[in-house]
């Protein structure tokens, strides 16, 4: 097992002590702001009520659902305006969320084909949030898609309603 050299800061404290030291500080100014890597229980608990699970006719899959950044501001609002309306919205507030709600639609999607003769219908999902929660929605569908055959990508059309910052390419030119 090889080790890791550590570099020292010029006061001669190993770079990893002071890095750590950092970050229990920025933890203890923000305890708001913490990255998890599980889903947190608000959100599992509204993708029970948005995609039900196997008491409450498991073959069913939505005709639509939105995904909502609700981080940004502009997403928070109008993911509460669509709830209010009846839709169908998953607020997410990281990558864990939507991993954890792209998982749920994959793992109906599969019930329903194990359960029925057709083919399930596309299921329409409307992504609210900037580039980056574009993003982050763009690799666990990669992940979870790549080993499923090629005509499940059409179970599930996106359709992106950009908030927030916006990256534009012909800008940088």
């Amino acid at each position: 097992m090889s080790s890791l050299v550590l570099t020292t800061l010029s006061c001669g404290t190993p770079l990893t002590f002071t890095l750590i030291t950092m970050l229990l500080y920025l933890l203890e100014l923000f305890p708001h702001f913490t990255y998890s890597f599980q889903p947190r229980k608000v959100l599992l608990e509204q993708l029970s009520r948005v995609l039900p699970s196997d008491g409450d006719n498991s073959s069913s899959l939505p005709d639509q659902l939105i995904l909502a950044n609700t981080c940004d501001r502009q997403g928070a609002h109008l993911a509460a305006k669509l709830g209010d309306s009846n839709r169908r919205v998953i607020c997410t507030a990281g990558p864990a969320d939507v991993r954890a709600a792209l998982t749920c639609l994959v793992a109906k999607i599969q019930k329903f084909c194990n359960t029925q003769t057709m083919s399930p219908p596309s299921v329409r999902v409307a992504l609210i949030g900037s580039d980056t929660f574009i993003n982050s929605v763009l690799r666990p569908y990669v992940e979870l898609f790549s080993s499923k055959p090629p005509d499940w990508q059409g179970y599930i059309k996106f359709f992106i309603i950009p908030i927030g910052k916006i990256c534009n390419c012909a800008e940088s030119r």
